[in-house]
């Protein structure tokens, strides 16, 4: 949504210069859009817009809403496998996000040996980095930011992806204006 952030946001927003005085003349509070493979919570002024991650992406989260009264809850939780996909499907999906999560640490291992030389500098480093993906993830990003950004490790990892799509990538996201979106309350008014 044209209007609701800085910082590199941009490129997954309607960019409608007509769109934001709309939502603001119908005093509308919240907007879901989509798409993105982490839960986004953005603000401006009274209007929230949150970008839902598709639930076939991991950590594949679902949300739910609930208005009571004036009241705005919005919570996002994984699906559970093993209970709705039980057998097959369920043993599948665990495989899927092992690969994925074994493949995802072998590349970054990788990319950033090459620069961190100390063993564990290197092992901090890449936990620090697991914490970043889990949080923007399971969209808890906004309430981990500074912890992130004040770890030690975080320039070693700046350095080492800096020639990578993910450095600049990751960089954005720790400047922006991400909320926590994995779960929120606003009042209506």
């Amino acid at each position: 949504m044209t209007g609701l952030g800085t910082d590199g946001w941009d490129n997954y927003r309607i960019q409608n210069p007509y769109l934001l005085p709309l939502l603001e003349k119908y005093h509308v509070k919240l907007a879901f859009t989509g798409h993105q493979h982490s839960q986004v919570l953005l603000q401006n002024k009274d209007l929230y817009e949150l970008i839902s991650a598709t639930p076939t992406s991991f950590p594949c989260l679902f949300g739910y809403l609930t208005i009571e009264g004036d009241e705005v809850s919005y919570h996002a939780e994984a699906i559970d496998f093993e209970t709705y996909a039980p057998g097959y499907f369920y043993h599948e999906v665990v495989d899927m996000q092992e690969r994925a999560s074994r493949m995802q640490s072998e590349l970054f291992t990788s990319i950033l040996s090459e620069k961190i030389e100390n063993p564990n500098q290197l092992d901090a480093t890449l936990q620090l980095l697991n914490r970043f993906f889990t949080a923007f993830g399971s969209g808890t990003l906004g309430s981990v930011r500074k912890q992130i950004i004040n770890d030690p490790s975080y320039p070693l990892l700046m350095e080492g992806l800096e020639y990578t799509n993910y450095g600049p990538w990751i960089k954005e996201m720790m400047k922006s204006d991400i909320l926590n979106a994995g779960a929120f309350t606003f009042t209506y008014e």
